[in-house]
């Protein structure tokens, strides 16, 4: 999921705790309730209505993911980690 937000592709995740984590509730990738076809479907035609809208959102999400799990970032977190022990 991560590296399909961070290619700029669409991505649509199911809400569960971890994805909802994952993507900041939402704000980087589409969330659709989990097990309910109707709602992906739903979703997907809102994005796909809104397709150029959606296409810039992606290339934003894109940067915002890159940051958020880029090995830098998570060696600085492991620096953090093993400073405190």
């Amino acid at each position: 999921m991560v590296e399909a937000v961070a290619s700029e592709l669409a991505t649509f995740v199911n809400d569960w705790v971890t994805m909802r984590e994952i993507t900041d509730n939402g704000k980087l990738a589409r969330l659709y309730m989990s097990k309910d076809p109707a709602d992906l479907l739903r979703v997907f035609m809102v994005s796909l209505r809104n397709r150029a809208a959606y296409e810039r959102e992606t290339v934003v999400n894109a940067k915002v993911i890159r940051e958020k799990f880029s090995i830098e970032r998570h060696m600085e977190a492991l620096k953090r980690v093993y400073d405190e022990v």
